[in-house]
């Protein structure tokens, strides 16, 4: 049973009650009646994104929304949003959430490649890093 949820802007497919449960924990919960032209506090690390980066929800969110795209890609602001952190900062972002993840085994392997999904900018993973990245969430799913 998959549990689609979204919290302040940002959609996430829950597997179980409990991750839905540490999403809204961790992100808070979006009054209905919420200006989405508000300023946005921001994170630990002054990203201004409002959430924190690095949470296994968001960890989970971003790994499946690259494995959805495949070859095609996810548009750059799409990331940016799961990622926080924008422009140069979303490269190296993307490297230590690679590594944190298992996909890449150091700073020495990047596990992206551009893209152009639908005319955008993007990234998408590498072959090998699609083949692991299949590989963590079936794991995942098993544990």
């Amino acid at each position: 049973m998959a549990i689609t949820l979204r919290v302040k802007g940002i959609e996430f497919v829950c597997d179980t009650w409990e991750e839905a449960d540490e999403a809204v924990r961790r992100y808070g919960a979006e009054s209905p009646a919420s200006n989405a032209y508000a300023s946005k506090p921001a994170a630990a690390g002054g990203n201004g994104s409002g959430h924190s980066p690095g949470a296994p929800a968001m960890d989970t969110a971003l790994l499946r929304e690259l494995l959805k795209a495949g070859s095609h890609g996810v548009k750059t602001k799409t990331i940016e949003s799961m990622a926080g952190a924008k422009a140069k900062a979303l490269r190296p972002a993307l490297q230590k959430w690679a590594i944190r993840v298992g996909l890449a085994a150091d700073e020495n392997t990047f596990p992206f490649e551009n893209a152009r999904p639908e005319g955008a900018r993007g990234w998408r993973l590498s072959d090998g890093a699609l083949a692991g990245a299949k590989e963590l969430v079936e794991g995942a799913r098993r544990g």
